[in-house]
């Protein structure tokens, strides 16, 4: 009898392994599992702290507050701007485990919650910007910012690096570009980061920040960074770098 017990377990572990892969099978065939959830990206410490730090760089130089991500991907960083300029504070919409413990003070949340939301100023979020060549990757970028709010707030295009040119006032180049842990291929990032150096070259006052892992970023880009600062994205340590626009450099 027992015997018979465990062969059927043992048929339905099985079954049940084949329907996973069945469906892994399925989600990489149609690439679904490039979508974004249903709720907006969650962005780790470091994003906020690049763009704080870019804030302060740019009232520093008495530059306006232009963002624009030349490879903005699904637009995480792009939002967290959003959220910044807006005084939308972290996890504002969200809800937490905690709230579900019966000590939990649900009303002082909510007194809190409310007085967050009375802080937020929709109608300050302007000059944020940004473009990608992938049309599939700038489509879950559209949803994740209708997803946050800021439908209308945002722009989007679809444009290579290397055909990017901006008019109007200046601002910051805002980028996250790959570091090579993600690409195969350390020409191809090597190729991004000269492009990136051009692209700037191109942007007379603008100034660029990047966070990076990679130790040949500077001399793929053509020049030294004015600041850096150490970050970790996860367990990758990273470096915050920030190019100032070399007149305003000069000038000092």
């Amino acid at each position: 009898m027992l015997i018979w017990f465990a062969i059927f377990l043992y048929a339905l572990l099985l079954l049940a392994l084949v329907y996973v892969w069945i469906d892994i099978i399925r989600l990489f065939i149609s690439r679904r599992y490039r979508q974004c959830p249903p709720l907006v990206p969650s962005f780790g410490r470091q994003k906020k702290v690049m763009i704080e730090k870019i804030s302060a760089e740019l009232k520093q130089n008495r530059q306006p507050l232009n963002v624009l991500d030349p490879g903005c991907g699904t637009g995480t960083l792009l939002i967290e701007a959003a959220f910044r300029q807006e005084h939308r504070a972290p996890g504002l919409t969200r809800a937490f485990a905690m709230e579900q413990f019966s000590i939990f003070p649900a009303e002082e949340c909510r007194q809190i919650r409310e007085t967050c939301k009375a802080d937020v100023l929709p109608d300050h979020v302007f000059g944020i910007a940004g473009s990608d060549k992938d049309p599939e990757a700038l489509e879950l970028a559209r949803r994740h910012v209708r997803q946050a709010g800021l439908e209308g707030k945002i722009e989007l295009t679809c444009q290579p690096l290397e055909k990017l040119k901006l008019e109007g006032e200046p601002g910051v180049f805002l980028c996250n570009p790959p570091y090579g842990e993600r690409l195969e291929d350390r020409r191809t990032c090597e190729g991004i980061y000269r492009e990136l150096g051009r692209m700037m070259r191109r942007h007379p006052g603008w100034s660029l920040c990047a966070i990076t892992s990679d130790p040949t970023f500077e001399r793929s880009f053509g020049r030294r960074a004015d600041k850096k600062r150490r970050l970790y994205n996860g367990r990758l340590e990273c470096e915050f770098m920030t190019f100032l626009d070399p007149k305003s450099t000069k000038r000092k």
